[in-house]
């Protein structure tokens, strides 16, 4: 038992002086693997193929890292056989790396595999194997956070659903995967997404799967795959034959035939389809010659087609043959590989012995040396954590008695603008004075909810909405009474945002309550929601009055209200729209304005990073 502890620290000892004197091939290798992932990408399959069949015969299997690489290089290779529809031979590879990806606990190769299976059985109309294949990769990559294989899964599930199960599915998860391969830069599954979107909205909206349909070509093109991109270029100008844009089919049937060209000595197939479809706009463009020409076109180079795949099977012969023969000699040549590592592992073990011994004691060391830095670096964060609570917790409290005081200066502002009411008798003044009144306390409601209900700055829009609706009714007090019905869920704005949404707020409630009224007798009802639209924000108002006199809010001679409106929505960079919908409708669109850093919080931040980096 003692030898075989004291073998195995030599045979680790030996493991890290060959990882350095084996560095140099690993890169070489590894550069090799990312050519024929290019050439796969390019579909130039045969020549990617060749390249990987010579990696395994040089590569060796004595370390994991080693049988992990000829792993992922096995991998590479059932890509590109899947790639020439070689189902048999991609599926035997495969099924033979899931079974050794398991047992050598490389997970992220066995769930990429599984995807593998799940596409070859979808090729091969067998859902049930299929989907069995999409739950163990889903396992697989939700067991063991390989979250960069998301988007390839939920493609390849859309693809799924797309053929078997649910559409609605298939575009939920196919719009996922786009979201998040824009998220991991990855124009592959990018594009992939956008083919499956394109599928799923193709009968509905035939303008949105073009535009799809554009944008999958657009991220093949940045991939360099030519053959992909000539794939999605055609489907666009099919789109636009059945839609008879013939100018618009004709400048993508010219793209496509540049790119024909070029893809042509790989896969001849293209060209005829190009062919087809230019022979097809010649006739719907009544030029019966030209389409027959085209259509001629086609013929030949279906025959060249045939022509090439009979001699390319003739050349796989041939080159099966020459497999066979060099396997003997690559026997021969392992042989004499292992003679030769047997006859070197005794020095190097020797080495490598000596080499840990002196990287231990450098370890020790550095880690003493570590551990004091970490400590005095812990003891300078715990001293700045006790100041910034204290500071936060002085914040707090002059924050709130702020915000009270100018709460209780602002009402006593609306008091005396009341005070003045009752001296007046002129309606036109009183109007005026009440709308004043109306636009302080919509800033005091602000203060008011912020010190008593507030959150870090911020106050709950739903809540500040439902006092202003209260004081409004409480202050005109209609003999019909009114009906308020607020929709607004979990809104928070800060002052930069609340006081210019107020002021809003305020102006359409006095808008309703002076000229809203219905004059049938029936209640006001207002209705007052908010909802998120991309990256604004939108506040709905409605009432059932008789609407806007104009169809629209306008500005009247000498009129404050819309003013206000207009540039509260411009102060929050949003815009307003107004209607007449069973009543006026007007809605603000903005966008919320964040709040800068106080000063001393930069100043603690700047403490913070000098202690991190070590200059304190």
């Amino acid at each position: 038992m003692l030898l075989s502890y004291k073998m195995r620290g030599f045979a680790l000892s030996a493991l890290i002086l060959l990882s350095f004197f084996g560095q140099a091939q690993t890169e070489d290798m590894w550069r090799k693997l990312l050519t024929a992932e290019g050439l796969i990408t390019a579909s130039r399959n045969d020549t990617a193929i060749v390249i990987l069949d010579r990696m395994l015969v040089s590569l060796d299997q004595d370390t994991p890292a080693d049988r992990a690489f000829r792993l992922r290089v096995n991998l590479v290779r059932a890509q590109a056989l899947t790639k020439q529809r070689k189902y048999p031979k991609a599926t035997e590879e495969l099924l033979r790396l899931i079974d050794q990806a398991s047992v050598l606990q490389e997970y992220k190769i066995e769930a990429e595999s599984a995807l593998g299976m799940a596409y070859i059985l979808q090729r091969q109309n067998s859902p049930e194997e299929c989907l069995a294949y999409l739950k163990q990769a889903e396992n697989l990559i939700k067991d063991h956070g390989l979250h960069e294989l998301n988007a390839r899964l939920w493609n390849r599930t859309a693809a799924y659903h797309y053929h078997y199960g649910d559409r609605d599915v298939a575009l939920k998860l196919a719009n996922r995967a786009v979201i998040v391969a824009r998220e991991q830069n990855d124009s592959h599954q990018l594009a992939l997404g956008h083919y499956i979107i394109s599928l799923l909205k193709r009968k509905e909206d035939p303008r949105s799967s073009e535009r799809h349909l554009a944008n999958a070509a657009k991220y093949y093109r940045n991939t360099g795959s030519m053959s992909d991109y000539l794939v999605m270029t055609l489907a666009v100008n099919r789109l636009q034959m059945d839609g008879g844009r013939i100018r618009e089919a004709l400048v993508s049937n010219d793209s496509a035939m540049v790119y024909a060209s070029r893809v042509e000595d790989r896969d001849s197939t293209y060209v005829s389809r190009v062919y087809d479809y230019r022979a097809e706009l010649m006739k719907m463009m009544g030029e019966p010659d030209s389409a027959w020409y085209y259509l001629n076109m086609a013929h030949n180079s279906r025959v060249q087609h045939l022509k090439k795949v009979n001699d390319q099977r003739a050349v796989e012969i041939e080159a099966r043959y020459k497999n066979e023969k060099n396997s003997q000699l690559i026997a021969e040549q392992e042989r004499m590989l292992i003679e030769e590592r047997d006859r070197r592992s005794t020095l190097m073990i020797l080495i490598g012995f000596t080499t840990i011994c002196l990287a231990l004691l450098g370890y020790f060391y550095n880690r003493l040396r570590r551990a004091k830095t970490e400590l005095e670096e812990q003891y300078l964060i715990e001293q700045e954590n006790v100041e910034l609570t204290q500071s936060l917790n002085k914040q707090k409290i002059l924050q709130g008695e702020v915000h009270h005081r100018v709460k209780n200066n602002l009402q006593v502002i609306i008091s005396l603008l009341e005070l003045q009411m009752e001296d007046l008798s002129d309606p036109e003044a009183r109007a005026c004075l009440e709308a004043m009144s109306g636009r302080v306390f919509s800033m005091a409601a602000v203060h008011e909810t912020l010190y008593q209900d507030g959150r870090g700055g911020e106050i709950d829009f739903c809540l500040y909405t439902e006092k202003i609706c209260r004081h409004f009714d409480q202050l005109y007090g209609l003999p019909e009474g009114c009906e308020f019905d607020i929709q607004i869920k979990d809104y928070w704005f800060n002052l930069e945002t609340a006081i210019p949404l107020g002021t809003v707020l305020n102006e359409l409630l006095t808008n309703s309550f002076k000229y809203g009224v219905p004059e049938t007798g029936e209640p006001l009802k207002i209705s007052i929601s908010m909802s998120t639209l991309e990256d604004q924000i939108c506040l709905e108002y409605h009432d059932n009055g008789p609407g806007f006199p104009q169809g629209a809010l306008t500005e009247r001679e000498g009129g404050l209200g819309t003013y206000l409106l207009n540039g509260m929505s411009r102060q929050l960079r949003g815009r307003m729209e107004s209607l007449n919908l069973n009543g006026a409708l007007t809605r603000v669109f903005f966008k919320r304005k964040n709040q800068s850093a106080l000063p001393s919080q930069k100043k603690n931040r700047r403490k913070r990073e000098r202690v991190l980096n070590g200059t304190v």
